[in-house]
């Protein structure tokens, strides 16, 4: 199983890190890191486990970010969505669809352990699509999928 620590690196960050740094990535990261990242020509929604809210809204195109540390990087093709100290619970994704097109989608952690990519495709419609994943930052498992988007 592959482990894409300096991928989700150098898409938050911009800077690539070598294979020295990216073995000792979770000595590196100061606090937990969540990380709902994507490609393509849609909007992203994430609501944590306490019903704060990060991303553009679906309902009004309006930005929010309720989420104390989280971090929203958007423009047109991708982004990220990023909790520091994420809560364990059940996560909400809203994805909207802005055009007609496939997209791609990335959940991350980032804390003292490695944690694989959960990778999830879909096509938009130009509708909302919205699914759910449990974290739970103590199990090995720590990202599960609850409902991905369907295959088109």
């Amino acid at each position: 199983m592959r482990y894409y620590k300096s991928e989700i690196i150098k898409f938050i960050t911009g800077v690539a890190l070598s294979k020295a740094q990216a073995l000792k990535m979770a000595d590196v990261v100061e606090e937990p890191v969540l990380v709902v990242s994507f490609n393509g020509a849609i909007s992203l929604y994430v609501t944590d486990p306490l019903g704060r809210n990060m991303g553009i809204n679906p309902a009004t195109g309006d930005l929010e970010n309720q989420v104390p540390g989280g971090q929203v990087n958007m423009d047109s093709g991708a982004g990220a969505l990023t909790l520091k100290n994420p809560e364990n619970g059940i996560y909400t994704v809203s994805v909207k669809g802005n055009k007609v097109r496939d997209y791609r989608l990335e959940i991350g952690f980032m804390g003292t352990a490695a944690t694989p990519l959960t990778v999830l495709a879909g096509f938009n419609h130009g509708d909302t699509t919205s699914f759910t994943f449990a974290f739970n930052a103590d199990d090995e498992n720590k990202i599960e999928i609850n409902y991905s988007p369907p295959i088109p």
